[in-house]
């Protein structure tokens, strides 16, 4: 008898990181007149519809109206929209799946879509609903994961392109994801690299079509929207964490590219 040992299969799952940003049920009233973008996949269970019908999550190209009992999915970066009236109730869960340092699992899905199997929602209620917190934090991993493996079969792959093209600067991300990203220029990482910053940056460039600065920023948005979501800190604290030198800085980078500032991003996660 032999056995066949997947090797590779146990190190990507090492460095995939499933990160939990949001999780709540009930009626959130809102009406978007324009596409907008988060730095998060959005996950979203609706369980009470509207009489109006008139519910729905919209992108450039689709429009889906919002079912009770369906699983809806908008991925992070991804122009959208959602209309919610306030009859309409529903679970939504925020999440990241990084495999390196910035590069979600999902950078390449760019579409809305709905997945029509219940048994998501039920789940997300279950584990809602549990009193015990760490049952409850284990049944709502488990059910995103499986979300995301769901998501994951109909991944073409130009998709999974879009994640796999950064494997040649594995060294270069995992010590980005070491170091307060404010902190950390193009110039360290091409020596890590072992090239002149130039060459460096048409490497990058040219391999995963984003420049090393552009990339640099969107990690440091991504990781500053991440710090955010979670246990509420001081802002000159947060500030700190990144890599910047004050808070007033931070603030002007942070709304420069996202159009919030970080009180207003903070105040739209905990509602």
């Amino acid at each position: 008898m032999s056995v066949r040992n997947r090797l590779s299969v146990l190190q990507t799952a090492e460095r995939m990181k499933l990160e939990l940003h949001h999780f709540a049920k009930g009626s959130y009233p809102t009406w978007a007149k324009e596409f907008g973008t988060m730095t998060v996949n959005r996950f979203f269970l609706p369980y009470k519809k509207s009489e109006n019908n008139c519910c729905r999550i919209e992108d450039e190209n689709d429009s889906l109206e919002l079912i009770p009992g369906r699983a809806y999915f908008a991925p992070l970066h991804h122009k959208c929209r959602f209309m919610l009236d306030e009859e309409l109730e529903f679970i939504s869960i925020h999440f990241t799946l990084e495999l390196y340092e910035g590069i979600d699992i999902f950078s390449g899905f760019h579409r809305i879509c709905e997945i029509k199997d219940p048994t998501f929602f039920d789940r997300a209620l279950k584990a809602f609903d549990e009193p015990d917190h760490f049952s409850s934090a284990l049944l709502l991993e488990g059910v995103v994961s499986d979300f995301a493996a769901c998501l994951s079969c109909s991944m073409t792959t130009a998709q999974w392109e879009s994640v796999s093209r950064f494997a040649p600067f594995k060294r270069e991300l995992d010590y980005l994801q070491s170091r307060p990203p404010a902190q950390v220029t193009v110039e360290e990482l091409a020596a890590l690299h072992g090239v002149t910053r130039e060459c460096f940056s048409r490497k990058f460039a040219s391999l995963t079509g984003v420049s090393p600065k552009k990339f640099l920023t969107q990690v440091i948005v991504s990781r500053a929207c991440r710090t955010l979501s979670g246990p509420v800190q001081p802002l000159r604290q947060v500030a700190a964490q990144l890599g910047f030198a004050n808070e007033f800085y931070f603030s002007n980078f942070f709304r420069k590219h996202t159009g919030l500032s970080p009180k207003e991003y903070r105040s739209q996660v905990l509602k």
